[in-house]
């Protein structure tokens, strides 16, 4: 579930980590280091 609400949410922002993480409330280095997890 959590794979496709970022997903989701990087889609509407244009893959801007910055933006993104900010609209969902985390921070940058969060949201960067759950996208990292994702991918291996």
């Amino acid at each position: 579930a959590e794979r496709y609400y970022l997903q989701k949410a990087m889609k509407l922002h244009d893959h801007n980590i910055t933006k993104t993480a900010s609209s969902l409330g985390m921070s940058r280095q969060n949201l960067q280091y759950r996208l990292r997890k994702m991918k291996e």
